[in-house]
């Protein structure tokens, strides 16, 4: 092949590139802007929840209603749990993710009567009221609303979560939002660069679109993300983040925080700091932060920062009610017990006595078998009972060490344990004496 001939045809192999790379972008920009309106039959907003809006976007059922109050033993268990932290000297952060009905008010259908009955003001009051009783427990409140409502493109049309342009908006809020509340701390993190780096777009069909495709036979037009990564900075001579080189950020939180959508990205490069993403899909409020709290890093390790995400959907008084019950003996755990004390058990339901005599703000439980992730404890004291349910989320890896909160001020005297089946296992239990912040008052009503 001659020259000539070899320059005419690289030209038109480059020429070829170029209309492919131009139509590949305009259908991305395409699919992601594309505003044709989704139908669906009656069986999928029945089976799913799922409402039509207008301008292509599908709403959930949790998106058209406003945001129950939490009542005051949540925020006081909350408070508790706060001040737990700050004795080890960890700061929390919790911002809300808002769900689409507030964010694409626009969009409402007012031919679908929920859509109709639905007030996104009274909805964005509920959210503001929720966040203001949060920052009474002494936490760090990130109010996501502001950024998100002026970017239309924060979360996707047609699924729940944000996009990377949302997660970056509240990277970059919550930043902010503790350079004004916590400066000190934000400039002893700040010791490293970290640059956002464009990786793959990828065209999603999102479990919306799979649902409706499958009940309806309706295709719905997919939508795009760019995936994003960052630059692995190159350590000072002297390496900021600990004598351990452990991050000194931890990102609790669910589906949202998950790589996929970049939060943990834009935190690194806003915070200039590296991070622990420990992040769950699918873990509820409780999941993520209960696997952090069983891990080798935070016994050796208690980090600056904790930064919990929570979808705002799932922040109620029973779901927190119910988690810090879990966290908050996970989180003081039992460094000096009272009485420690070894059993085997051979049969489904075992009573043991507990000798101790000092108040006990926790029981510790130790089973060697692994396999044992849900089970009914009986605490009795002064003749009086108090029953767990004890479940371990499927999603949480099982270490077999669980903690029975004792909420009063006198000591336990006798432990029942009720397996679902007979499970033979040795049990250590050790009685946990009260941490500083602990007291009697704290509630799991």
């Amino acid at each position: 092949m001659n020259a000539s001939l070899k320059r005419i045809l690289i030209t038109v192999i480059t020429l070829i590139s170029v209309i492919i790379s131009v139509f590949t972008a305009v259908v991305i920009h395409q699919n992601y802007d594309n505003n044709q309106h989704v139908t669906i039959c009656e069986e999928a907003q029945t089976t799913y929840g799922y409402h039509e809006g207008k301008q292509g976007v599908l709403f959930l059922k949790q998106d058209l209603t406003p945001y129950p109050p939490l009542n005051d033993n949540a925020i006081q268990n909350l408070t508790t749990f706060v001040r737990t932290l700050e004795t080890y000297g960890t700061t929390l952060v919790i911002l809300l993710p808002p769900d689409r009905g507030m964010l694409f008010k626009n969009a409402l259908n007012p031919d679908d009567p929920e859509q109709a009955a639905f007030n996104p003001t009274e909805a964005t009051t509920s959210y503001q009221q929720l966040q203001e009783q949060l920052k009474h427990s002494g936490a760090t409140i990130i109010d996501l609303l502001e950024p998100f409502s002026n970017t239309p493109t924060s979360f996707f049309k047609r699924e729940h979560h944000w996009t990377p342009t949302g997660a970056n908006l509240a990277a970059k809020h919550l930043t902010k939002t503790l350079q004004i509340n916590n400066p000190d701390l934000t400039t002893t993190l700040n010791t490293h660069t970290f640059t956002p780096v464009k990786q793959q777009q990828e065209t999603r069909e999102t479990r919306y679109a799979q649902n409706i495709q499958t009940t309806c036979g309706t295709t719905v037009p997919l939508e795009t993300m760019q995936h994003w990564n960052t630059t692995t900075p190159t350590p000072p001579e002297q390496d900021l983040f600990s004598d351990t080189n452990v991050p000194p950020v931890v990102l609790i939180g669910s589906s949202f925080s998950q790589s996929t959508y970049a939060f943990d990205t834009f935190l690194k490069h806003h915070l200039g700091t590296d991070i622990i993403n420990n992040a769950i899909p699918g873990g509820g409020i409780r999941a993520s932060f209960e696997q952090y709290l069983l891990s080798d890093t935070w016994q050796q390790h208690k980090p600056r920062l904790i930064i919990w995400e929570i979808p705002a959907r799932n922040m109620t008084t029973t779901s927190l009610t119910t988690t810090l019950t879990t966290l908050q003996p996970l989180a003081t755990g039992c460094p000096n017990p009272t009485t420690q004390q070894t059993h085997t058990l051979n049969t489904q339901t075992t009573t043991l006595p507990l000798n101790t005599q000092t108040p006990t703000n926790a029981i510790q439980l130790s089973f060697t078998n692994l396999s044992i992730k849900t089970f009914n404890a009986t605490i009795t004291t002064n003749n009086q009972t108090q029953t767990h349910k004890i479940t371990r989320p499927n999603r949480v890896t099982n270490t077999g060490t669980y903690y029975l909160p004792h909420t009063t001020p006198h000591p336990p005297t006798q432990l029942t344990i009720q397996l679902p089946k007979n499970t033979p296992t040795t049990l250590t239990i050790k009685t946990c004496a009260p941490h500083p912040t602990q007291h009697s008052s704290y509630s799991t009503d």
